[in-house]
């Protein structure tokens, strides 16, 4: 364990195992995978591997802290060069992981490289520079992490890549999308509106209440403008278009509520 070039990092809660030994199978002969769970009541005892660290979190500790605690794992006793991440729902091949970490390398040469991250959609033959990315993808040169520094974990859970792509950014790492490279991703959930992804109600909370706190400092400031149109075309999606229309309209209330008062942290239902 803690030899390979790559580390990868899966965060857990009450996933499909099946798609985690899949990933286990395709890329644990090559890379270290820590698997960085949040207190899943369907803990999987029979996660094992040679390469394989099952890091076991009492409870939901959100998507940023359980990244945070296999960052510092990797940090503190891996030799791995580079940190890729990956949602519970997405799998990529060895072989598509393999041309993301060469592409990457040659990147490096001539950028002060944030991350690169494989692309979700369909394949070209290009390379593209980003503001932001998902994390689901995104494969980062340890250096660069303790750089930019670790994942905000009092947001839980939505705008976390955002927020760390960002502060990469302001502190003049470039971030690119490598869509020679695919995997298959998922967001959360399968249905679709309008060919757009339907969120859970609670999600919702996260998305407004995170976005309105980041927008509303110093830092991200020149954001607002842009960001506030991209949540009120959410609202209206939500409201007229999507189900459960009154649980959605409270999650946005309570979310714009807690970003006025500055309360972060997990949501008490």
């Amino acid at each position: 364990m803690a030899n390979s070039e790559i580390a990868i990092i899966i965060v857990t809660y009450n996933p499909d195992w099946k798609i985690i030994k899949k990933n286990i199978n395709e890329l644990g002969g090559d890379c270290d995978i820590y698997i960085s769970d949040n207190g899943s009541k369907n803990l999987n005892n029979k996660i094992k591997g040679k390469n394989v660290s099952v890091l076991e979190n009492k409870y939901n500790l959100g998507i940023a802290e359980a990244q945070n605690i296999a960052i510092k794992q990797i940090k503190e006793k891996s030799k791995s060069e580079y940190i890729f991440f990956l949602d519970q729902d997405s799998f990529i091949t060895l072989a598509n992981l393999k041309l993301l970490l060469r592409d990457l390398k040659r990147i490096q040469k001539k950028n002060l490289v944030g991350c690169l991250a494989a692309n979700p959609g369909y394949l070209k033959n290009k390379i593209t520079q980003k503001r932001e990315l998902i994390s689901s993808g995104m494969l980062i040169p340890v250096d660069s992490i303790k750089k930019i520094g670790l994942m905000k974990s009092n947001l839980f859970i939505d705008m976390v890549d955002y927020e760390w792509c960002w502060r990469a950014t302001q502190k003049g790492f470039t971030l690119f999308e490598d869509e020679r490279v695919t995997f298959k991703h998922q967001i959360g959930a399968e249905k679709k509106v309008l060919n757009k992804q339907v969120i859970a109600p609670f999600r919702l909370y996260y998305v407004f209440r995170n976005t309105l706190y980041l927008v509303n400092t110093v830092e991200y400031k020149s954001l607002k403008k842009e960001w506030m149109v991209r949540l009120y075309k959410q609202f209206i999606f939500n409201t007229l278009f999507c189900s459960e229309k009154k649980k959605r309209i409270s999650f946005i209330y309570r979310g714009i509520k807690d970003a006025k008062r500055k309360k972060l942290g997990k949501l008490s239902l």
